[in-house]
C-alpha cells in the first residue's frame, strides 16, 4: 500500500489498524459511527432493531459500551452526527419500500451532550414523509437534512436552524413543524 501524506507537514498515513473490537452487545449492524471526545456514537442499519449505541472508548484499544437503545418500531437511526454539544439523530422508515399502514417515526431527534456518554433527548423534528435520510453540519446551530420521501433517492432537503433553543429545531423562514417535546421510542431509557 503507498502511504499518502496527511495534513500537518512531516505526516503520513498508511493502513488503517484496529484499535479495539467491539461486538455492539450482538448488534453488529453499525451503519455510522462518528467519535466526539471519549464518546462514539453508532448509528444502526436496522437490521437488529438496535437504534443508536454509545461506547466509552478512554481506551481505544478496550472500547466500553454504555448504552443503547431501539430503534422506532418500523424505523432504524442509522445516522449520526455531533456537533456543537448536540447529537441529532434520524428517524426514517425501515425497510425503504415496505407498504406499510402502521406508524413509524420520521424526523430528527436531537439530544444535548453535557454528559457525553449519556445523551439526553430534547427535542424531536418531525419531518413527514419517510423521515430524515442525511444529516450536515455547516456551522454552529444549523444542520442540513435530507428526507427521503421519495424512492430512488430524488429526495428534497431543508435547512434547519435553532439559534437560541436547541430543542426545537425548525425551518428558517417558517415551513415544517417542529416539536420541542421529548418523545422516547419504545425502549429507551
Amino acid at each position: 500500500m503507498s502511504r499518502a501524506t496527511a495534513r500537518g507537514p512531516g505526516r503520513e498515513l498508511g493502513r488503517p489498524e484496529v484499535a479495539g473490537p467491539h461486538d455492539l452487545g450482538g448488534y453488529g449492524d453499525g451503519m455510522q459511527v462518528v467519535r466526539s471526545g471519549h464518546a462514539l456514537y453508532v448509528g444502526h442499519t436496522g437490521t437488529t432493531g438496535m437504534g443508536t449505541s454509545v461506547l466509552d472508548v478512554t481506551d481505544p484499544a478496550r472500547p466500553v459500551l454504555v448504552s443503547q437503545w431501539p430503534a422506532p418500531p418500523r424505523s432504524h437511526t442509522h445516522k449520526v452526527q455531533v456537533a456543537d454539544g448536540l447529537l441529532l439523530v434520524n428517524h426514517e422508515k425501515f425497510p425503504y419500500r415496505a407498504v406499510m399502514s402502521e406508524p413509524f417515526s420520521a424526523g430528527l431527534a436531537v439530544y444535548e451532550l453535557t454528559d457525553p456518554l449519556h445523551p439526553r433527548e430534547i427535542g424531536f423534528w418531525r419531518s413527514g414523509g419517510r423521515g430524515v435520510h442525511r444529516i450536515v453540519w455547516t456551522r454552529p446551530l444549523r444542520a442540513y437534512v435530507r428526507d427521503s420521501r421519495r424512492v430512488p433517492w430524488t429526495a428534497s432537503g431543508w435547512c434547519l436552524t435553532w439559534p437560541t433553543r436547541p430543542g426545537r429545531p425548525k425551518r428558517p423562514g417558517g415551513g415544517g413543524r417542529a416539536s420541542g417535546k421529548t418523545r422516547r421510542p419504545a425502549g429507551r431509557p
